[in-house]
């Protein structure tokens, strides 16, 4: 054998040696008895052949994506049309890969989204996705390229069968690279990190084009101060991965307003409930926080308050008399007289706000039941002075004089004992019902009993409603009319009674 042989035969074993190595992709129609816990999948509506979008779930219905998938395919697969499956007896769940977001489904109209939601899981049944939560069908919607959720099968989404194309992987793999953002919506810029394996090189576009490795190298986060959807690649041992994907979202609805500015908008329109259009970012700038429960903050910034709900703990631990600055954005809304910044799946995010821990106990606003009844104090902390508690079925109040309060009450605060006294009581006003507030209570301080008036009539312990005028009608202290079995203190005759 000659030397030049010898070359090109060692050229061809190389080559072969090469192709041998890299990995196959192959889309596989698969019986959704078939799946298993960590597939990767392709939801494909097989009468229209579009497949199911994974990035536009959270303000509409998924698009529907033309698609050439068919069973054995070598097609390539945006990431952007990939779902990572789990089962658990019978029951499917659809997430996104490298996130927590599942496919869902809302519980009215015909919502199906992508998000975080307890509403994620699935039934097969006769060919068609059904949510488990909601009753709801998963199909393509006649009129319109996306998907919806129906009660039915028919009319409303096309009746057909929906296929299930997994993702087989066979040869040498080198793992997708991994792309992340501080936001995937933005209204100014946004960072972009993508990670590999060790030992891979990572290759990426920002142009929509498919990556190779003769584009653009990856040695550091840039920024993407537009709407852009980043490709990438990882490389290693000259096998490539799939192609990973992540769309930027550049938002131009975004109004730029004071913590007073956008406390005033709210409650102008008062016990309205209105949202803003677009979304709102404010600044916090020594903003204290009042209270901070499992879904929202209260915060004080100068004399007004404001409740941001769904703030997201997640990234920032935040508790009372906390100091915040920085911006923080989502969509504000007057939610029946409460000035609220609800978080925004689309552009919430913490990471903009510095939270520095104090031990000084934010001050509580002197103010009166009547003044809350009013709805005065909104989202802020009070102390009331002097009241009596009261409970009217399952529901407590703090009184004074003729106006009341509804209370929500933390902690078992309230005593078991809690008639004919007095107390002293700090909480934030949380809500509001029947265009009155409504209060969170923080602490209840006892004062002393109920003090006897002039001209009060003081039962004895064992004296009951049968001693007094049994024709006269009796009332509590709120106006309510009450039967002769009552106790505490009543009205009869114009006359406060004690019946013990």
């Amino acid at each position: 054998m000659t030397k030049t042989y010898k070359l090109f035969l060692t050229a061809v074993v190389a080559v072969a040696a090469s192709i041998s190595a890299m990995a196959q992709t192959t889309w596989v129609e698969t019986a959704p008895a078939n799946l298993a816990t960590g597939d990767i999948v392709v939801i494909v509506d097989k009468a229209s052949s579009t497949a199911m979008s994974n990035d536009k779930g959270t303000s509409a219905a998924p698009d529907a994506v033309e698609t050439t998938l068919s069973s054995n395919s070598s097609t390539s697969v945006e990431a952007s049309l990939q779902w990572v499956v789990s089962v658990s007896e019978g029951t499917y769940k659809f997430n996104v890969a490298n996130t927590e977001n599942y496919l869902y489904a809302t519980n009215t109209n015909n919502g199906l989204r992508v998000g975080k939601n307890d509403n994620n899981a699935f039934i097969i049944e006769n060919g068609f996705l059904k949510n488990k939560a909601t009753s709801r069908y998963v199909g393509v919607y006649l009129s319109k390229p996306d998907w919806r959720c129906y009660t039915n099968t028919t009319g409303n989404i096309k009746d057909t069968e929906i296929a299930f194309y997994k993702k087989v992987v066979s040869g040498v793999v080198v793992a997708d690279p991994i792309i992340s953002a501080s936001q995937t919506s933005f209204d100014e810029s946004t960072t972009v990190n993508i990670t590999a394996e060790d030992g891979a090189a990572i290759y990426y576009t920002t142009d929509g084009t498919t990556p190779t490795a003769e584009s653009t190298a990856y040695t550091a986060a840039f920024d993407v101060i537009a709407t852009t959807t980043v490709k990438a690649i990882a490389v290693k041992g000259g096998v490539s991965s799939s192609v990973a994907s992540l769309t930027l979202t550049k938002l131009d609805n975004v109004t730029s307003m004071t913590f007073a500015e956008a406390y005033d908008w709210c409650i102008a329109k008062g016990t309205e409930s209105k949202t803003h259009d677009g979304y709102v970012k404010i600044t916090f700038e020594n903003a204290k926080v009042l209270y901070a429960d499992e879904t929202a903050i209260y915060v004080r910034q100068g004399e007004k308050a404001m409740q941001f709900y769904g703030f997201p703990f997640s990234e920032k631990a935040v508790v009372a008399n906390d100091v915040l600055n920085g911006t923080y954005a989502g969509q504000l809304q007057a939610y029946k007289g409460i000035p609220e910044l609800s978080a925004s799946t689309k552009i919430t995010t913490a990471a903009n706000v510095t939270v520095t821990n104090s031990e000084d106990v934010a001050a509580a606003i002197s103010a009166t039941v009547a003044e809350v009844e009013a709805r005065t104090y909104i989202c802020d902390l009070v102390e009331l002075t002097n009241v009596t508690i009261t409970k009217d079925g399952d529901y407590f109040w703090v009184n004074s004089g003729d106006n009341d309060v509804e209370v929500k009450v933390t902690n078992n605060l309230i005593p078991a004992e809690y008639t004919n006294k007095l107390y002293n009581v700090t909480a934030v006003v949380t809500a509001t019902y029947k265009n009155e507030g409504v209060l969170t209570l923080l602490s209840c301080e006892y004062v002393s009993e109920v003090p006897t008036e002039p001209g009060v009539v003081t039962a004895v312990e064992g004296v009951n409603a049968n001693l007094l005028d049994e024709n006269a009608p009796i009332y509590n202290l709120q106006g309510q009319r009450v039967d002769k079995n009552a106790k505490g203190i009543l009205i009869q005759n114009g006359k406060k009674v004690l019946v013990k």
